[in-house]
């Protein structure tokens, strides 16, 4: 889901208004508020102002890597192989951190979760995920697993 347009919407990178055929639009990609691309998240923005960001590469790159690996078909439960099919029984992380961080290799994670106990590896994204979502580096939904996993909306609130 892309970033609405209307004309004169403000560009989150310079806060004037954007007219109409000047505009560039972001899906809803970035779930932790401390990314740097979180200005990108579900944004409208000049052109001209996305040219000449620092971090335009990456947010491009990344928004398109998000709807690439989490969009309708590209959903594959890592327990059984299978498609999910059905959104009560899908759980899906996107991208929690670098592939360097003790989450990142968990990005684009998809599975039933109804199979989440079964995964031999639930313990460890349990912990790891938890851990990480409790730190200093995530500002964001959390995940909670009541039996099986699901994110609530929450997270710290930071001053812009």
């Amino acid at each position: 889901m892309m970033a609405i347009f209307i004309p004169g919407t403000t560009c989150s990178l310079c806060g004037r208004s954007v007219a109409k055929g000047d505009e560039v639009l972001f899906p809803a990609f970035v779930a932790n508020r401390l990314d740097p691309l979180e200005r990108f998240h579900d944004a409208v923005v000049h052109r001209a102002c996305l040219d000449a960001h620092p971090l335009r590469h990456e947010a491009i790159r990344r928004s398109e890597e998000v709807m690439d690996r989490g969009g309708p078909g590209s959903r594959q439960c890592v327990v059984c192989g299978e498609e999910i099919l059905d959104p009560d029984d899908y759980f899906g992380t996107g991208y929690l951190a670098p592939e360097a961080s003790p989450v990142g290799e968990f990005n684009f994670l998809h599975l039933h979760r109804s199979h989440f106990h079964a995964w031999s590896r639930a313990a460890e994204f349990r912990k790891d995920v938890s851990a990480f979502m409790a730190s200093n580096e995530w500002d964001g939904p959390s995940i909670v697993f009541d039996p099986d996993p699901r994110f609530i909306a929450g997270g710290r609130m930071r001053r812009r």
